[in-house]
């Protein structure tokens, strides 16, 4: 077996022996390592080297996964440019490192890897693999959905709570003309307990906003179809699980992925 010749050290430090110097902040001073494994068939491997903000391919973060150059590179919130990597890495002639076809990866991160035989184009194997993508998928799906819904909900509770705290202000007042020397103190509390209320709402709104920026829900689509695919032609599978789960074949090669 030829050994691996092009591999370049990603990170945010002019000091650190990096290759390509990412300055962002959310990039550690040593972040990553990127190895090309094989130039004709577009073969890479990525590796985090204990980011603080971790390194992610097609929206999943991972420790390690073989990708390629089509595969969307983040470190912490950075993309990465494959021109850049490419330009690095220069004209070269690299070797094929084994006799064996690499098998496709169907996703970085949750399913068991594939083991060391051909197995891994065996339907039982591919079947495995496409359940685990598909629930990683409706999990996100559904957490999402629920994220939209709470926010939407707690929104339309702004113009509830505002309702509340003029009742509470006024009911406030109301007290305050029978106890003349506390006629300033009532209506400071009210309009405290009001602001109180809003800053609540905001403060979850803000949460949930977060946690579901998280979860991207604009890149889902993109990460399933990316992950979602035959194994052997390596095109998408439009069918959805239980469609495939009964057909059993994929549509485009017709091959068994279900056994």
């Amino acid at each position: 077996m030829s050994q691996i010749t092009k591999s370049l050290q990603i990170g945010r430090s002019a000091t650190s022996n990096n290759d390509i110097i990412l300055t962002p902040t959310d990039v550690s001073s040593v972040h990553a390592r990127l190895t090309l494994i094989d130039l004709h068939r577009d073969c890479w491997f990525i590796e985090d080297l204990g980011s603080s903000n971790g390194t992610f391919v097609d929206d999943c973060r991972i420790s390690q996964s073989e990708i390629t150059s089509q595969s969307r590179l983040v470190f912490g919130k950075t993309i990465l440019d494959w021109k850049t990597v490419k330009d690095k890495i220069g004209p070269v002639s690299i070797p094929i490192l084994d006799t064996q076809p690499i098998k496709p990866v169907l996703f970085t991160s949750g399913p068991k890897p594939a083991p060391a035989s051909d197995s891994s184009l065996d339907p039982a194997f591919i079947s495995e693999q496409l359940e685990e993508v598909y629930k990683q998928f409706d999990t996100r799906r559904r957490g999402i959905s629920a994220l939209r819904e709470k926010i939407q909900n707690i929104k339309g509770n702004t113009l509830a709570a505002s309702l509340v705290s003029g009742v509470v202000v006024s009911s406030l007042g109301a007290v305050a003309e029978e106890h003349s020397h506390w006629r300033y103190l009532f209506p400071v509390i009210g309009g405290m307990l009001g602001l109180a209320i809003f800053g609540y709402i905001q403060f979850k709104v803000k949460q949930y906003s977060s946690e579901l920026r998280a979860l991207d829900p604009e890149g889902l689509d993109h990460w399933y179809r990316s992950h979602f695919k035959c194994p052997k032609c390596h095109n998408y599978i439009n069918d959805p699980l239980e469609t495939l789960l009964y057909v059993k074949i994929c549509r485009a090669c017709k091959q068994p992925l279900i056994p």
